[in-house]
């Protein structure tokens, strides 16, 4: 007989032995018991499967996967999509954790108004397990924003780009799937999820406990070198081609540009702390800032102030020196080719 589940979370996993059974033992102590964890290793090359099927064998809230080859993780959460049998469907970064009733919560949030599309709780960064299993209730809070479609515009901006701090209801994201073999496909996924969902339930309590450890992990990759860096720009192309494709672009344009831009200058800060010779930081930055210039042009209907909330300030400048030298140069060739009309042939 299926078992109805409220709730069906999807971990994947690879070569995350340090953190694994942190996160594993969260999601097993969860307080809703309506759940079901779905947890796929993508070709681990470590001691993950063993841990996985270790778990597994234990407790039964746990379903394991094994790809046959490394997928990367937008292919791996859309085969936990398929296999999911929860009303929602949540994901867990496999060196994350969360709070043992994070999901509980989430879930009686959502039936006390009226089931919205998406669930969102908070989301706190750390650097090791200290609130692992821990009595959080001194920081747990009733506070709580419902979003519908009316007030959707001016809350866009500030939610948190990461699928790992929600949940979406099935029939929102049942036909929808991560881009593949491509980097932050979260902002890309979450960004369009919340464009086409209804309502937004907004909770703030400190839930998911997202562990930034800059030498490695899921949730610390965007800090090392990436060859793939200008995977970027086809997450904000996607995310405006979205937009276009449901009639929302003209309504959601500012708010849409802010957060591709600031998505791309976070990409562009994350250069500065690679190991690597500062003149070809430079040269990375000013090819940012061309296809930055050809797709959105100047900063000049931008809300300025709004931006430099979302990206760093040194950042924008730089960004408005480059705009400032190809006006130079078009003016330039301007006054260059006007010079040379006026010549009269010999």
């Amino acid at each position: 007989m299926q078992e109805n589940f409220k709730v069906s979370i999807i971990v994947p996993v690879y070569n995350s032995e340090k953190y694994l059974s942190d996160c594993l033992t969260s999601l097993i102590s969860q307080t809703l018991k309506e759940i079901e964890i779905i947890v796929i290793d993508d070709a681990s090359t470590d001691n993950s499967r063993k841990i996985i099927e270790s778990f597994a064998k234990k407790h039964k809230q746990i379903t394991a996967y094994f790809n046959q080859q490394n997928k990367g993780v937008g292919a791996t959460r859309n085969r936990g999509i398929k296999l999911s049998r929860g009303e929602y469907i949540g994901f867990v970064d496999s060196d994350d954790y969360v709070n043992q009733t994070m999901y509980q919560i989430m879930y009686e949030r959502a039936c006390q108004n009226q089931k919205p599309d998406i669930i969102e709780t908070g989301l706190l960064f750390v650097k090791d397990n200290t609130y692992l299993n821990q009595d959080l209730k001194y920081a747990m809070n009733n506070h709580q924003v419902l979003i519908k479609k009316n007030n959707k515009k001016e809350k866009i901006i500030g939610t948190s780009p990461s699928v790992c701090n929600k949940l979406f209801k099935r029939k929102l994201i049942q036909n929808s799937s991560f881009i593949e073999n491509c980097n932050w496909e979260d902002i890309l996924f979450t960004t369009t999820m919340y464009l086409k969902a209804k309502t937004i339930l907004e909770l703030s309590s400190p839930d998911y406990f997202y562990r930034r450890d800059i030498k490695r992990g899921i949730s610390s990759i965007n800090y090392q070198v990436n060859k793939k860096i200008l995977d970027i720009f086809k997450i904000t192309d996607d995310i405006i081609l979205f937009s276009k494709k449901m009639n929302l672009f003209l309504k959601y344009q500012q708010e849409l540009y802010l957060i591709c831009i600031s998505s791309i200058f976070k990409r562009i800060e994350e250069m500065e702390y690679w190991e690597i010779p500062l003149n070809k930081i430079q040269e990375i930055k000013g090819l940012f800032y061309q296809m930055i210039y050809l797709r959105y042009g100047n900063l000049d209907k931008l809300d300025i102030n709004l931006l430099s909330s979302l990206a760093k300030i040194h950042l924008i400048n730089e960004y408005k020196e480059y705009i400032s030298k190809i006006r130079n140069e078009k003016s330039k060739t301007v006054k260059t080719l006007s010079k040379i009309k006026k010549l009269r042939p010999l």
